[in-house]
C-alpha cells in the first residue's frame, strides 16, 4: 500500500508562520530586557516548555481561523446566491462518492457539471469547493454531504439548498457519536426535508430505514431498488470477478446492464444515478452508452494486481453493508482466499453484535483472515473464535498484515492504518 507524502496544509502553514515570528518577537524582546547568562538559563527553560508554547500558539490562533473559515463560507454563499446552480445533494452512511462520480459520469457530456472533489463533504469542505469550482456556466453542482454527528445535514442543507437530494443507505455507522440509529435517520433525512416543494427525492427502497421514514415534505419522489414497486428497479443480478449485469425496469420497459463495476451495491449505487441523470434530461439508452465506460472509484472494491497476488481494494473505508457485499464477490474466487482487515470501526454497542454477524459470513469464504491490530479487530476475533474458526493471525500495522499474504486473492476491507498509525 502507498503512503502519501507528507502534505502541509495551508492551516497548518499559517500556524507555523504565526509560531516563527512570535517566538522571534519574544526572543528579541529577551534579548534587550536580560543580560547573557540569563539568557542562556531562559534559553533552556523555553526548550523544556516549547511544546506548551506551540500549544499556546495554536490557542491563539483559533480566532484567526474561525474568522477564516467564516470568511470561506460567506463567499461560498455569496457565489450561490449570484450563480443560482441547480445542487443536487448525495448523503447517506455508505456510496455517497461512488453515487457521485458515477452520475457525474453519466451527465456530464450533456450538462455543464462539476462535482466535489473525493470525499469533500463537510461544510468547510463544501465551502471550499464552491469557491474555487462554482462559475457561472455550472447549470448544475453535485454535492456530497457527509454527518458524523446530529445536525450535520442540517447546516449543510441550509447552506446549500438543493433541489435534489439523494438517500444512498442508511445502517449503523458513527455510533460513538450519532449514538443511535434513529439519529442518523432522522439527520439523513433531513436533507429530504430541506427541498423546495418543487425537488425532487431519490430514495433506496431495498433500504428499510429510509422506506419506512415519514416524509414530511410535498416534494416529488422517486424510488429505486431490487422491488418491483420501485420507480426504478433491478433484476436478474449476476456477478463475476470481471462485470456485473442485471435488468433495469423504469416505466414499462426493461433494458440490459453490463458494467465493469463489481459488487451487489454497486446496483443500488447504479440505480441512483441512473434515476437521477433521467430526471434531469437524459435518455435511457443514452445512460446505457455512458454506463459502459464507467471504473470503479479509487479503493472502492477495485480489482488489480501486485506479483502473483489478486488484490480486491476496499480499502478506503468499511460499513456493514459494503463488507458483506465485498465478502460475496470474494466468494466468486476459486483462489485461495484473505481477509484483510481492521474490521470496523466508530460501532459503539453495537461494535459485538455486527462483528459477530460479519464473522459468520467470513468463515463460509475466506481460507484465512489478517487482522489489523485495535479494538475493532478484537471484537473480529474474538467472534470468528467464538465459531471455531483457527486460521486468524494478528499484525500491528497494514505493512506488517500484508507481507503475510503469499498467494491467491486478499480482500483488502478498510486501509484503517493510514488513518489510526501510521
Amino acid at each position: 500500500m502507498k503512503i502519501k507524502k507528507l502534505h502541509f496544509t495551508p492551516r497548518i502553514i499559517r500556524l507555523t508562520s504565526f509560531i516563527i515570528i512570535s517566538w522571534t518577537a519574544l526572543g528579541t524582546i529577551l534579548m534587550l530586557v536580560f543580560p547573557f547568562p540569563q539568557l542562556i538559563s531562559l534559553l533552556a527553560l523555553f526548550i523544556v516548555i516549547s511544546p506548551l508554547l506551540v500549544f499556546a500558539s495554536s490557542i491563539c490562533m483559533v480566532p484567526i481561523e474561525r474568522l477564516i473559515v467564516k470568511g470561506y463560507y460567506v463567499n461560498a454563499k455569496r457565489k450561490l446566491s449570484k450563480y443560482k446552480p441547480s445542487i443536487i445533494g448525495i448523503t447517506g452512511s455508505c456510496g455517497k462518492t461512488s453515487v457521485k462520480n458515477y452520475l457525474y459520469d453519466l451527465i456530464k457530456e450533456k450538462h455543464i457539471v462539476y462535482k466535489s472533489p473525493k470525499s469533500y463533504n463537510t461544510l468547510n469542505g463544501i465551502s471550499m469547493t464552491i469557491n474555487e469550482y462554482l462559475f457561472s456556466y455550472n447549470n448544475l453542482f453535485i454535492l456530497e454531504m457527509g454527518a458524523t454527528k446530529v445536525g450535520d445535514i442540517e447546516k449543510l442543507v441550509n447552506f446549500a439548498r438543493p433541489k435534489y437530494a439523494v438517500v444512498t443507505e442508511i445502517v449503523p455507522q458513527h455510533l460513538e457519536t450519532f449514538k443511535t440509529t434513529e439519529n442518523i435517520v432522522y439527520e439523513k433525512m433531513k436533507i429530504v426535508e430541506g427541498l423546495p416543494s418543487d425537488g425532487v427525492a431519490f430514495l433506496n427502497y431495498d433500504n428499510e430505514y429510509i422506506k419506512n421514514y415519514q416524509i414530511k415534505n410535498s416534494c416529488k419522489v422517486i424510488t429505486y431498488g431490487t422491488n418491483p414497486n420501485c420507480d426504478f428497479y433491478a433484476s436478474n443480478i449476476n456477478m463475476t470477478l470481471d462485470k456485473l449485469t442485471f435488468d433495469l425496469h423504469f416505466q414499462g420497459l426493461s433494458y440490459q446492464i453490463e458494467t465493469k463495476l463489481l459488487g451487489r451495491h454497486n446496483v443500488l449505487n447504479l440505480l441512483a444515478a441512473i434515476s437521477v441523470a433521467n430526471t434531469i434530461g437524459l435518455s435511457i439508452e443514452e445512460i446505457i452508452d455512458a454506463i459502459n465506460d464507467l471504473n470503479q472509484v479509487s479503493h472502492r472494491l477495485n480489482l488489480r494486481y501486485d506479483r502473483e497476488l489478486i488484490i480486491l481494494d476496499d480499502a478506503y473505508n468499511s460499513n456493514v453493508k459494503g463488507f458483506l457485499s465485498a465478502l460475496e464477490v470474494l466468494s466468486l474466487s476459486s483462489e485461495y482466499k484473505t481477509l484483510l482487515t481492521p474490521g470496523i470501526v466508530e460501532l459503539g454497542d453495537k461494535a459485538k453484535e455486527i462483528s459477530f454477524e460479519l464473522a459468520k459470513e467470513i468463515v463460509k469464504v475466506c481460507d484465512e483472515v489478517i487482522l489489523i491490530e485495535n479494538d475493532a479487530a478484537k471484537y473480529l476475533q474474538e467472534s470468528l473464535e467464538s465459531l471455531n474458526y483457527k486460521n486468524i493471525r494478528v499484525a500491528k500495522s497494514f505493512k506488517e498484515g500484508y507481507a503475510l499474504v503469499k498467494k491467491g486473492i486478499v480482500l483488502i476491507e478498510n486501509d484503517l492504518t493510514d488513518n489510526y498509525f501510521i
